[in-house]
């Protein structure tokens, strides 16, 4: 070839377009050995596979203690409860093991179990077996101060956590560790999942979803029951509710004063106001209609809820979103098709192309609870919440993300002091999950500033105690 036919080809080629980028297909059946198409490709595979590794899912272990499968008698039929657990060790006190904290009540069938978990499965992240205190064994490390002869034993401040609707227990977990080691383990953390939710399991109940306020807040005065057969034993209480979770332990809060416990150390609600909640009820369907029917992948379940902002801390995300899917029983993997050769590039395309059709695909997994059939129990979750709230018969704290609208009751309880305000900005609803080290200090804050110490005089009692 002659100097001038190079030229005129050299002059040719470089006016040609740049070559495309290979597939996500293709670049994932290149040979670990074969040089890259070109030096930009690097940082985008790298990028790519750094974001999968931070959509994987975690375990809970280090967040709490114990795993717990509670066994429940209901009004009907019975539950078993998935309840993450580490108990209070007050300081000044002698403790109490954990096998006598948790020993059932020989009046009824409530069992409470360890379990032990398979965590080979990373679409079931939770406490490996073996975490958390032996049954027989003492906490021997523990300060303790032994206690006059007679004298009931302190059990502590326990907080207890009630998630919101299609969420789980998990969404504390990064909370409730913080909250222990910002109190050096002197208040306790317990976490559950409501029906309907993550791994709690009923048993002879109907199927229609039963989850009106009234039998939430049964089912948290009957684990609590399970848990504490005798009264005396029971920690003094912060009952914590995201959400429809606020609603809830509000309710079980007036339950609780009802049936004459008085260890109630605070009330905290956390993003959720009447006003704002019972405005959103008439798009909260399109709401959850916009949602994925399913994954392909626990990580796709992850990614979809960081890059949604539904849970802005993908560090959260991976704990918190496993417990949210199942294996779907009914999915089955589509048959593999011949790769594509260099003849047929168009087939990269085509699934892309098709978004009505993937869309009523099978999913390899799906969601555990079905909100849509909890729609008519919505309005029940917040109607008069308001003047529940502000008539609890004890510490007040109202957690918000953001400048949320307070509604007209809540503005005027603000202004005459009846409960604590304290907002956490640039967050979404999930606070407790984007900000968690903000969520555990103002907690513990809260749970400082209002534990009091229980004298025994007849004649003294807390303001708001009948």
């Amino acid at each position: 070839m002659s100097d001038l036919q190079r030229s005129f080809v050299k002059s040719k080629l470089s006016k040609l377009p740049p070559v495309p980028a290979f597939a996500e297909a293709d670049e994932d059946g290149l040979d670990e050995q074969a040089p890259p198409p070109s030096s930009a490709a690097i940082p985008r595979l790298a990028k790519r596979k750094q974001q999968m590794d931070d959509f994987s899912p975690r375990t809970a272990e280090g967040y709490f203690e114990q795993a717990l499968e509670v066994d429940v008698p209901l009004d009907t039929g019975s539950a078993s409860f998935r309840v993450y657990y580490t108990p209070p060790r007050p300081k000044a006190a002698v403790q109490t093991t954990p096998h006598a904290r948790f020993r059932p009540s020989p009046a009824g069938p409530a069992t409470v179990q360890n379990l032990a978990l398979d965590v080979s499965s990373p679409a079931l992240p939770t406490l490996k077996p073996g975490v958390g205190l032996p049954a027989d064994d003492a906490d021997d490390d523990d300060e303790a101060t032994p206690l006059p002869q007679g004298a009931p034993p302190n059990p502590g401040t326990l907080f207890v956590f009630h998630h919101g609707a299609g969420f789980s227990a998990l969404s504390y977990a990064l909370t409730a560790a913080e909250i222990t080691k910002l109190s050096g383990g002197e208040v306790g953390v317990l976490a559950y999942d409501c029906r309907g939710h993550g791994r709690t399991r009923l048993h002879n109940v109907k199927m229609d979803p039963l989850m009106s306020i009234d039998v939430l807040a049964a089912d948290l005065l009957a684990l609590l029951s399970a848990m504490f057969p005798r009264t005396e034993e029971m920690p003094s209480l912060v009952l914590v509710g995201h959400s429809m979770g606020g609603s809830v332990v509000v309710s079980a809060a007036h339950a609780l004063s009802a049936k004459g416990f008085n260890r109630i150390s605070g009330v905290a609600v956390l993003d959720v106001v009447e006003g704002t909640a019972m405005d959103a009820l008439s798009v909260m369907r399109s709401v959850v209609l916009g949602h994925p029917s399913g994954f392909a992948s626990v990580e796709d379940a992850i990614r979809w809820h960081v890059d949604s902002k539904t849970i802005a801390n993908p560090e959260s995300a991976r704990i918190s979103v496993p417990p949210l899917i199942e294996p779907n029983p009914t999915f089955t993997a589509p048959a593999r098709h011949p790769a594509a050769t260099d003849d047929e590039p168009q087939e990269v395309l085509d699934d892309a192309s098709e978004p009505a059709e993937r869309d009523t695909q099978q999913h390899a997994y799906r969601w555990r609870a079905d909100l849509l059939a909890t729609e008519p129990f919505w309005p029940s979750w917040f109607c008069g919440l308001s003047s529940r709230f502000l008539s609890v018969k004890t510490a007040r704290l109202l957690l918000l993300a953001g400048t949320d609208r307070l509604d007209r009751e809540l503005m005027i309880g603000q202004m005459q002091g009846k409960y604590q305000l304290e907002v956490i900005a640039d967050v979404g609803h999930s606070l407790h999950e984007d900000a968690p080290d903000r969520t555990a200090r103002i907690l513990i804050d809260f749970w400082g500033r209002n534990e009091r110490i229980h004298l025994p005089l007849k004649n003294i009692k807390k303001v708001g105690e009948p």
